[in-house]
């Protein structure tokens, strides 16, 4: 019984407040980096201005490693967030998956950017960019119906 009272208040201890020490160090880089990019490319690597799909195995690992690379067929260079909303971002794809997990479920903005570790107006930034485009998707869903 003691043994069980002991165990008991160990995770009591250990739960308590464990919202407020989740920093962005729980979640892996790789992980966030394979399923962020797999999603985005289900049929796998495909050049976004000829269209060529890529199988070359060399050419496909530095595509998921999000390195740039050069399309064999037209000569340019992209990276797999080229074309997505990931173009151009400055954040680790750690902190997108969570940014994005967080404003999902409505957090507030200053403890999204407290837990990533971003500046409150990135965080901001990217909340108008998921509003812009969930409103222009409803505007093109009421145009086909």
């Amino acid at each position: 019984m003691e043994h069980a009272t002991k165990s008991l208040k160990s995770l009591i201890a250990f739960s308590t407040g464990i919202l407020g020490r989740l920093n962005i160090d729980f979640v892996d880089e790789e992980f966030c980096r394979q399923w962020t990019l797999k999603t985005f490319h289900p049929s796998g690597p495909v050049c976004p201005f000829c269209g060529l799909r890529i199988i070359d195995n060399g050419f496909v690992e530095k595509f998921y490693r999000a390195i740039s690379v050069k399309c064999p067929h037209c000569g340019k260079w992209f990276r797999a967030t080229t074309g997505t909303f990931l173009e151009g971002s400055h954040l680790s794809f750690r902190q997108v998956v969570v940014m994005l997990l967080l404003i999902e479920a409505n957090q507030p903005t200053e403890a999204i950017s407290q837990l990533i570790r971003a500046d409150n107006e990135t965080v901001r930034r990217w909340k108008r960019r998921i509003k812009t485009e969930q409103k222009q998707k409803q505007q093109f869903k009421g145009a086909i119906q």
